[in-house]
């Protein structure tokens, strides 16, 4: 939450240096992918600028990998257009399929992983491992779509490889409490998020996580602390995706029902991203999923 508004600095100041030198656009760009993935800031907000730090980078002659990758995910998570988020991921992955592992990111998460295709994002994101095995990033991403696969104890191996290499890196306790979640083990599950929410309270998803173990644990009355403080938070589009999580993990499809369209209609990138995971396994099951689908332009019946 601070260090992402204090690398949009440094880069603006350098285009601002050199207004003919193209790199520090993509990189803005990805800063503000980051702000809108994340949930501190708005798809409505971040995508506008995303596009034309894209263009301008585009425009200077340095369209990179990355470029394509940047435009492909608006295309995805915001447009719900995938007939041209797989025409931009696919230029993207054959300009420089060996060596971006940002763009690889990019088609993996926000394409791939929304299709349920978990084994094919994996590959992609274990290239950017072997090329960089001390990368906590890409390490939290495997964990991500292990989880979403339903493979948790493949997932908790690979949270503990990452806490091994970085014991402050939140994400990889946020993912270990989902494995945990979904094996029943939610004294473990409340540990592990304490630790994220304690590192990220910023994190919609680190306080819908925490919230939900709560309540398993029998802390209902901070659970609804917390929740109460999603559903009037000053930033519309935070509180829907904590709650999203929070109901789904409690199992009231209603109530998920509900906070998912809202985070459709927000153009929440997560909705998009967990569409085929297993955290929404009851929620496809449900009358609900038709209407929820169409609005994200994806087949109701895939899984």
């Amino acid at each position: 939450s601070e260090s992402v508004p204090r690398a949009i600095e440094g880069f603006q100041r350098a285009a601002a240096l050199d207004p003919q030198y193209p790199a520090p656009h993509i990189e803005l760009g990805a800063c503000y992918l980051i702000l809108w993935y994340f949930g501190l800031r708005s798809g409505k907000e971040m995508t506008p600028l995303i596009a034309r730090e894209a263009r301008l980078a585009q425009e200077l002659g340095h369209f990179t990998p990355r470029g394509n990758g940047l435009l492909g995910v608006i295309a995805a998570a915001y447009n719900y257009d995938r007939e041209e988020a797989a025409r931009l991921f696919e230029a993207s992955l054959k300009e420089n399929v060996g060596s971006d592992a940002e763009a690889r990111w990019s088609y993996a998460t926000f394409y791939l992983a929304p299709a349920g295709r978990f084994d094919e994002a994996l590959r992609l994101l274990e290239l950017g491992i072997d090329a960089d095995p001390l990368n906590t990033t890409w390490r939290g991403a495997t964990a991500q779509y292990l989880n979403m696969a339903g493979r948790h104890e493949l997932a908790l191996q690979r949270t503990a490889e990452i806490m091994a290499l970085d014991s402050k890196y939140w994400v990889a306790y946020l993912y270990a409490a989902e494995a945990y979640a979904a094996l029943g083990r939610w004294p473990e599950a409340r540990a592990a998020a304490e630790t994220a929410f304690g590192a990220a309270p910023w994190s919609p998803r680190a306080n819908g996580m925490l919230a939900a173990a709560l309540t398993h644990t029998g802390d209902r009355p901070r659970a609804e602390q917390l929740t109460a403080a999603m559903a009037r938070s000053p930033q519309p589009h935070w509180g829907p995706q904590g709650l999203v999580l929070y109901s789904l993990l409690l199992g009231d499809i209603d109530a998920a029902a509900h906070w998912y369209e809202l985070s459709i209609e927000q153009r929440d990138a997560w909705v998009m991203i967990q569409a085929n995971g297993w955290l929404t396994r009851e929620l496809r099951a449900s009358t609900h999923w038709p209407r929820l689908a169409t609005l994200m332009n994806l087949n109701a019946d895939s899984d």
